[in-house]
């Protein structure tokens, strides 16, 4: 549009009069000198405005700052007064300081996290090719009055240092702690300060929580002096009621550790008396042990002497028998002899005596051996020298047994205890033979 106004002026220039195109160039010389004083107006606005956001980038970011060293001071003030009170006064030295200015900084970003620390853009920076990067505020350098700023590159981000002024920097995203991002800043900071040393070289140290009520009523309080000094003082009751707490949780521990070492000792008496019970027993079932081995061994002692002694009853009675059934032996073969020692038509009986023993018990009995008719012996009913034996008795079933095998021998002349006469020897060899 203004083009065309222009054209118009000139066209009416070309064919108007003298005076009419002196006239069109002063109109002409004044539309520039507008237009001019225009666009001269419009920069100073863009300057102004320019300059009023640095001005309150700057100031946003001074009370950012300040706010932080403000409470960087009184956790400071605090841990001195908290180092001083535990090591009795001592005075600190600039390398303590360090470590205080030091721990202070590091509490404060564990109880508030960092209003400093954010993502930025750079902006007006006379480095014309830094603006419009990006990046992340590393820390605030009070000597350079400058924060150091790592800006992202195309391989990574955070990584290439420069440093800036307050009003060069433009907050995009506040880049929180990894505590603030979860939503739970501490509620308290245990301060660890080792490794210290006096002016004379002696070791000094401290620890202890500090909490965000006791900065609160550091900054409530009407002067930071008195708030320090109710600091001090409220640290040293706690110390003392800490003390008092130990001392009586140190009784108590001994308490309980001697009451622990008297049932110690009560258990170990327990345990020892079962054990010699223990051993008395065994010592008792020992004794029991070779008491009845000893009683076994005399009792096989005596069983054996008492078989000894039987055998020799034995052997006497089976002598005695021997001379008390030799008549009647010599008297049967004389019966016999008497008819020349045959009888006609029968085999001779030749009857001897033989001796039995079933377990314990001893007997005698008359045998013949019928070798050209049976092969079996026939002998006549046992005659018993002694009783039988007791039904519960040990040996009784060993008896039983053998006297069922030795009666099988008995056949023709049951119910005889002495050979038959002539004619039953006769008479039986016909039942049973058929002669």
């Amino acid at each position: 549009m203004q083009l065309s106004h222009t054209i118009l002026h000139y066209i009416e220039f070309f064919f108007t009069t003298p005076s009419s195109q002196q006239q069109a160039r002063e109109q002409v010389a004044a539309a520039k000198e507008k237009k001019k004083s225009k666009k001269s107006k419009k920069h100073e606005k863009w300057l102004k405005e320019q300059q009023m956001q640095q001005e309150d980038r700057a100031k946003s970011w001074t009370d950012k700052v300040n706010r932080e060293e403000e409470k960087r001071d009184a956790i400071s003030d605090l841990i001195g007064t908290e180092f001083r009170r535990v090591n009795k006064g001592v005075i600190i030295n600039d390398e303590t300081q360090k470590v205080i200015t030091e721990k202070s900084r590091e509490a404060h970003d564990a109880l508030y996290g960092s209003n400093i620390k954010c993502r930025v853009e750079v902006v007006g920076s006379e480095r014309k090719d830094l603006n419009g990067r990006k990046g992340s505020i590393r820390h605030w350098d009070e000597n350079k009055g400058q924060f150091c700023v790592g800006l992202d590159t195309k391989k990574s981000r955070d990584c290439d240092v420069y440093f800036f002024k307050p009003e060069n920097l433009d907050v995009v995203t506040p880049a929180q702690s990894a505590s603030k991002k979860d939503g739970k800043l501490a509620a308290n900071f245990i301060v660890s300060i080792t490794g210290t040393t006096t002016q004379g070289g002696d070791g000094i140290a401290c620890q202890f929580s500090l909490k965000k009520s006791d900065i609160t009523k550091l900054e409530s309080a009407h002067s930071r002096s008195k708030g320090l000094q109710e600091f001090f003082e409220e640290r040293d009751a706690l110390a003392h009621r800490l003390m008092k707490e130990q001392e009586e949780q140190r009784k108590e521990e001994e308490r309980l550790e001697k009451e622990e070492e008297e049932d110690r000792k009560r258990r170990a008496e327990i345990k020892a008396k079962k054990r010699a019970e223990k051993e008395l027993k065994k010592e008792e079932q020992r004794r029991r042990r070779e008491n009845a081995f000893k009683r076994s061994q005399e009792k096989a002692r005596r069983e054996k002497a008492t078989e000894m002694i039987h055998e020799l009853q034995i052997s006497i009675r089976k002598a005695v028998l021997t001379q008390k059934v030799g008549a009647a032996y010599e008297a049967y073969f004389r019966m016999w002899a008497s008819d020349g020692g045959s009888l006609e038509g029968y085999p001779p009986p030749p009857f001897f005596i033989d001796f039995v023993q079933v377990g314990t018990r001893v007997g005698w009995r008359w045998n013949v051996t019928r070798a050209s008719y049976s092969d079996s012996s026939n002998s006549c009913e046992i005659n018993w020298l002694d009783p039988e034996p007791d039904s519960e008795s040990n040996d009784y079933d060993v008896y039983i047994r053998e006297l069922q095998s030795i009666q099988e021998d008995i056949f023709c002349f049951e119910g005889y205890q002495s050979p038959p006469s002539e004619e039953e020897y006769k008479r039986l060899c016909e039942e049973y033979y058929g002669i």
